[in-house]
């Protein structure tokens, strides 16, 4: 549970990271946004039902946790 909480948090650290080094101008939008980790490769290997747990703790923390394929997360953003 650690290991894949571990894992979830330095995803969500590494796209939040990205989105605030970026000095760049957007686009106003929706915006997909995939961010790839030999990590993430792993996240098939979590069992569904302690995926289902960490889901429903990031809900708690206000985070919804993008769809995971072949180790790049998919996410969805409006840039206002």
């Amino acid at each position: 549970m650690h290991r894949s909480l571990y894992a979830l948090t330095l995803v969500f650290t590494s796209f939040t990271a990205s989105v605030n080094a970026a000095d760049v101008s957007i686009k106003p939008g929706l915006w997909e946004v995939t961010t790839t980790s030999d990590l993430l490769n792993f996240a098939s290997q979590i069992p569904a039902a302690q995926m289902d747990n960490l889901n429903a703790l990031a809900k708690e923390y206000g985070f919804d946790v993008p769809e995971i394929k072949n180790g790049a997360a998919k996410s969805t953003t409006c840039m206002t």
